[in-house]
């Protein structure tokens, strides 16, 4: 049925590369694909991380947290698409070969009694913050050094966007859509395979320029932005018209 349809379409909109090779997949001209950014409020995060970063040492404190800690972010909820429970498992392993590793984990669900649990059984340093709202979640980004998306399925991720916009690196599984754009390995973050708990743990030891990782996702979270998307999106309905004409 999408072979049917997707080719006639004058102008599709693509969020990233995925979205771009599903649509050639379905048989949809090259040159009839627009890239439009996928983002979030930069701005807003950036103000509000500007007004936190000196109270990081007091936010950390809320969760328990000390200031000389190595803190690795879980945002978002406990269901298990997210895999919250690799998270748990590689905070706790690569924790007991570096102590100064710590996992912090923003959200709720149905699996968060099980992960509390997990942590607990392991010795696994995690701290929970239950649920927080959209303004109260720049608190975690303000906690964290980096955030960490295990999802085995995800369209793109938007916390990655709202991590960047805060200045934080960001390790993800490579079944996270915005994984191919948004992520340039030892760069702004880095990707695992998804699943691989191992491999997730290891990411987590051996990221020692976090802050570098950190500045260099702020600059590219610029071209991710909604004055980015809106000229993008002008551009291709401009394009599609004068096709038209």
């Amino acid at each position: 049925l999408y072979r049917g349809f997707i080719p006639r379409i004058d102008g599709c909109l693509a969020a990233g590369s995925w979205s771009r090779d599903y649509f050639e997949n379905y048989g949809a001209k090259k040159h009839h694909i627009f890239t439009i950014p996928h983002c979030v409020d930069n701005r807003r995060f950036e103000r509000q991380m500007k007004l936190l970063r000196p109270q990081r040492e007091a936010v950390r404190r809320q969760w328990g947290i000390a200031p000389d800690a190595t803190v690795f972010l879980f945002a978002g909820k406990f269901i298990p698409v997210k895999r919250p429970g690799d998270f748990v498992s590689a905070i706790g392993r690569a924790a007991s070969a570096n102590p100064s590793i710590v996992g912090l984990m923003a959200g709720d669900g149905p699996l968060r009694a099980q992960c509390e649990e997990q942590a607990r059984a392991a010795g696994a340093p995690v701290r929970f913050t239950g649920f927080l709202n959209q303004s109260r979640i720049p608190e975690a980004y303000a906690a964290a050094d980096a955030l960490v998306l295990p999802s085995e399925t995800e369209t793109w991720g938007l916390v990655v966007n709202e991590a960047m916009a805060c200045g934080l690196p960001c390790i993800v599984s490579d079944s996270v859509g915005c994984g191919p754009d948004m992520i340039d390995r030892a760069v702004t973050g880095d990707v695992y395979p998804m699943g691989d708990v191992e491999a997730l743990a290891a990411r987590l030891l051996h990221h020692e320029n976090l802050a570098e990782m950190g500045r260099n996702a702020s600059r590219k979270i610029g071209s991710y932005s909604v004055e980015s998307a809106a000229t993008a999106l002008l551009q291709a309905v401009d394009t599609v018209r004068r096709r038209r004409r």
